[in-house]
């Protein structure tokens, strides 16, 4: 799930792919979505942009690539597609005019996408870590240079299908057995739900309140 508070704005977002890693070496690929919420430091301060969020603001995928298996960066491919939660997920009814059936096929919101500079990303990350990353397991995300999803891709009531493969394959979630005709891959199913400002709460810890008390950019 990737959660989006009521207090704050629409995040901009970008697909990314993330890398599980245990003792700094890297185990699995998965792919994901980065999203940043950008505020106004208080006092009439520079933007500052929000990744890490807090709770479930960091989507981590369901089914994740061995890295030893995923063969070459240049070669995998991301891809993305978007739909509608069911009416009783989001509370909210289909359009008028529209079925339920038609409500929920996926409809690509981007074209398959390398991930190649990601990957080397990640890697030169890696490279000149902090040793704090290679104690135990950690989770390392990279977006992909210039791919920015639409505008209101990532919002409440969405759920988003991402699918890392190789490019020979073209996954569409539309077809029931599209998992056994591309082999290895990692996926993400991300639910978008909206939840109350978590501003408000006592138990808000003290790195996080400069997200909810800063301004929106004008």
């Amino acid at each position: 799930q990737l959660w989006l508070p009521e207090a704050l704005p629409l995040p901009s977002s970008r697909l990314a792919v993330g890398a599980v890693l245990r003792d700094g070496v890297p185990l699995y690929l998965f792919p994901s979505v980065e999203t940043v919420v950008t505020r106004r430091s208080g006092g009439g301060g520079g933007l500052v942009g929000w990744h890490n969020r807090g709770l479930n603001s960091l989507p981590l995928g369901g089914t994740w690539m061995p890295w030893a298996g995923a063969g070459p960066p240049e070669r995998l491919r991301l891809s993305a597609f978007s739909r509608r939660l069911p009416p009783l997920a989001d509370q909210g009814a289909a359009p008028e005019g529209s079925s339920p059936e038609e409500e929920r096929r996926w409809a690509r919101v981007a074209e398959p996408a390398a991930v190649g500079q990601a990957v080397a990303l990640l890697l030169g990350t890696l490279a000149d870590a902090p040793d704090e990353l290679g104690e135990g397991y950690q989770f390392l995300l990279a977006p992909l240079p210039g791919e920015a999803l639409p505008e209101g891709a990532v919002q409440p009531g969405v759920q988003l299908g991402l699918v890392l493969s190789d490019a020979l394959s073209d996954p569409d979630l539309n077809e029931p057995g599209w998992a056994d005709e591309v082999g290895c891959f990692a996926a993400a199913d991300i639910a978008v739900y909206q939840v109350p400002p978590g501003g408000r709460s006592e138990y808000l810890p003290a790195c996080y309140k400069p997200l909810y008390s800063g301004a929106a950019p004008r």
